[in-house]
């Protein structure tokens, strides 16, 4: 029993292998499945349009389109909040024990490499 992940990676869909596989072994694990000889990515059908229809005017940016693509159920209903002025974020802001400081800090950055 080979794994899906092998079966799809002797197949091509993560791109060419490093080293040829030999159509022996390509065969015992695949079989006559067809092979991916070009970019997978370009095998993909658009979908940004979609998304863009699909969430409709809850979006203000390209930003909320991408979050709604990748989570739609919690995108849509953050959007849905932020349309109608979520209540929940007032009585955060009134509770929050932090309150935002307007003083202006020079912030240094340090980057450590090992």
């Amino acid at each position: 029993m080979v794994p899906k992940e092998i079966k799809e990676y002797v197949r091509g869909l993560y791109g060419a292998s490093p080293a040829p596989i030999s159509d022996e072994i390509r065969t015992k694990i695949i079989g006559n499945e067809k092979v991916i000889t070009v970019r997978p990515a370009d095998l993909l059908e658009p979908e940004l349009e979609k998304y863009k229809e699909e969430v409709g005017q809850l979006a203000t940016s390209l930003e909320d389109v991408l979050s709604y693509a990748l989570f739609p159920q919690v995108a849509k209903k953050f959007f849905e909040n932020r349309l109608e002025g979520s209540a929940v974020a007032a009585e955060l802001e009134k509770n929050s024990a932090v309150k935002s400081d307007t003083r202006e800090e020079e912030i240094h950055y340090i980057t450590v490499t090992m």
